[in-house]
């Protein structure tokens, strides 16, 4: 991926997780904001690449476990420990395979973008990858386009 192309992917996921971040910034029913205020965070907060760290990848499986998983409407608001711990470990190995540091320099088109609170807490994840993509109606010509996956937000900081 050119270097241009991951700093605009980089800037548009930000604008992502601040807007679902910040309750000032949006509302449950409304488009989130893509004026200068989109740009604004919380003191503390940092966003940034994964760039394939092991430890930061089983973190964030093990985060996404939790408030991904777990946090279903409808769903239990928990998990039992053999639910929890067989989640967490094809989460890491997800993780892993999409984002992880050994990928060839041709695969190396996904990156797990992570959000931290000023404690060094993780807040929030989501993947981004470029990929070829085609119409809806699979008519045309295939495209490169942004795509974004494993997005979630932790328990405590959403709707704040």
């Amino acid at each position: 991926m050119r270097l241009p192309t991951a700093n605009l992917l980089l800037l548009l996921l930000q604008i992502v997780l601040i807007s679902s971040l910040c309750s000032s910034c949006c509302h449950a029913f409304s488009a989130p904001p893509l004026g200068i205020g989109a740009l604004f965070k919380p003191r503390g907060m940092k966003i940034a690449p994964s760039q394939g760290d092991d430890d930061l990848l089983t973190d964030a499986g093990k985060f996404f476990t939790a408030a991904f998983w777990a946090s279903k409407p409808g769903g239990a608001s928990s998990l039992s420990a053999f639910q929890s711990s067989s989640l967490e470990r094809q989460q890491i190995n997800e993780f892993r395979r999409r984002y992880g540091r050994y990928m060839g320099p041709m695969d190396r088109r996904a990156e797990l973008i992570l959000c931290t609170n000023g404690a060094g807490e993780l807040m929030g994840c989501a993947g981004v990858e470029v990929d070829t993509i085609s119409k809806s109606d699979g008519r045309g010509e295939r495209f490169k386009a942004p795509l974004m996956s494993n997005l979630a937000v932790g328990r405590k900081f959403r709707r704040r």
